[in-house]
């Protein structure tokens, strides 16, 4: 982009609202143990949360991949379990008994932010929808356990399941479709829904006293890892297993005298973090195809529900043009690279140029985008920043 401005404009656009400073704006916004869930999003390897008892009760703390700088989220006296991140990594839901009876609450990264998003029945296995504006959850306030759906901000409780049996262990993948864990043939077992409900498949086709549940999509959503007991491999444990996504290529990546259940794929689908009873209950993480098992918090209290969080480079994603008449600049979103997106528009001294900016905000955390003009030459500096990083464009 090129410009010849007298004086410096701005404007920042959050979210839905606008503030205008010397330009017109146009403002888009599309846009066995208790179950959990688990959802991986594509980024690169951030920190893995996790539920922990060793204060004496349960609460969520973070740690590097390797396990080193475990950190508690948030110091309270409820117990706080099921730690899901958000897609942008920004904010994690997560389940709390502080009002009396299990809920699912929201809080950012740094443990600010706490909101209770559901207060009807019990609530737990919160995982959020692949554009972060969503969580899918359990809940029991029709008299079993069903799969319901509401907005990241606990508005629109939807259910999305409807039977008699016990619905579980719901995650959404980046093809926003479900999976969950359902016992209604008797042995729980993985089963695949739309995000309306309709178009239910079953993958996984246990026996009692076998059973499957616990399942995660791989960030790229072409495999699902799920927990299973199947008694026809000779071993009688939980075990870690992988699928493709339409349920073929079943096959354990784990084969442990102990147990090892509940997997949590990294967000560059290279690791897989998990829970592992090797004397007490670990969180631990392998390679994707099951090997190199390692311990990583290594402490004599449980650790649980693990969850890694992606870390996503923001990218701009508003486009430009000149007035309110003209036609949008480049093709759809606005480009990371810039390229085919230029304009010239020349303001003489004392007189405003104008520019219409459209942001879509197509995340779970605000976004800001702001133009300025520098006096001291033709340059115009793009910035365009979400969930507190920022990213820098100048031409």
């Amino acid at each position: 982009m090129a410009a010849d401005y007298r004086g410096t404009m701005s404007i920042r656009v959050r979210s839905s609202a606008a503030l205008v400073s010397g330009l017109a704006v146009a403002v888009g916004l599309l846009g066995a143990m208790p179950g959990t869930a688990n959802a991986a999003f594509p980024g690169a390897n951030g920190l893995i949360a996790f539920a922990s008892n060793r204060s004496g009760h349960f609460q969520i703390y973070t740690m590097s991949t390797n396990g080193s700088g475990q950190t508690l989220v948030l110091t309270d006296a409820s117990n706080d379990t099921q730690p899901s991140w958000s897609p942008a990594g920004s904010r994690l839901a997560f389940v709390s008994d502080a009002s009396g009876h299990d809920q699912i609450y929201t809080l950012n990264a740094d443990g600010g932010g706490v909101t209770e998003l559901t207060a009807t029945g019990v609530n737990t296995s919160p995982v959020w929808s692949p554009d972060g504006t969503k969580i899918a959850f359990v809940s029991n306030r029709t008299g079993n356990n069903e799969i319901w759906v509401m907005r990241s901000n606990g508005s629109s409780q939807v259910r999305l399941t409807h039977d008699s049996a016990d619905d579980e262990d719901p995650s959404w993948s980046v093809n926003n479709e479900t999976a969950y864990a359902t016992n209604k043939t008797g042995a729980y077992n993985v089963y695949t829904i739309s995000p309306t409900g309709s178009g239910e498949t079953q993958l996984t086709f246990s026996v009692s006293p076998g059973w499957a549940r616990y399942p995660d999509w791989s960030p790229d959503g072409t495999k699902i890892a799920f927990t299973s007991v199947a008694p026809s491999t000779g071993n009688n444990h939980p075990q870690v297993w992988v699928m493709n996504a339409n349920g073929s290529g079943q096959a354990a990546i784990t084969n442990d005298p102990y147990d090892n259940f509940v997997s949590a794929w990294s967000p560059d689908g290279t690791k897989i973090a998990f829970m592992s009873l090797r004397g007490n209950r670990e969180t631990s993480s392998m390679n994707a195809n099951g090997t190199s098992e390692t311990d990583l918090t290594n402490d004599p209290s449980g650790d649980f529900y693990p969850s890694w969080q992606p870390v996503v480079n923001p990218k701009p994603d508003a486009r430009i043009k000149a007035s309110s008449s003209s036609a949008w600049i480049g093709a759809g979103v606005y480009s990371s690279d810039g390229s085919g997106e230029t304009i010239t528009r020349k303001a003489t001294p004392g007189t405003q140029v104008s520019f219409v900016v459209r942001v879509k905000n197509a995340g779970d955390v605000t976004d800001s985008y702001t133009l300025s003009g520098c006096a001291s030459g033709p340059t115009l500096e793009a910035t365009y920043s979400t969930g507190g990083r920022t990213s820098p464009r100048r031409w």
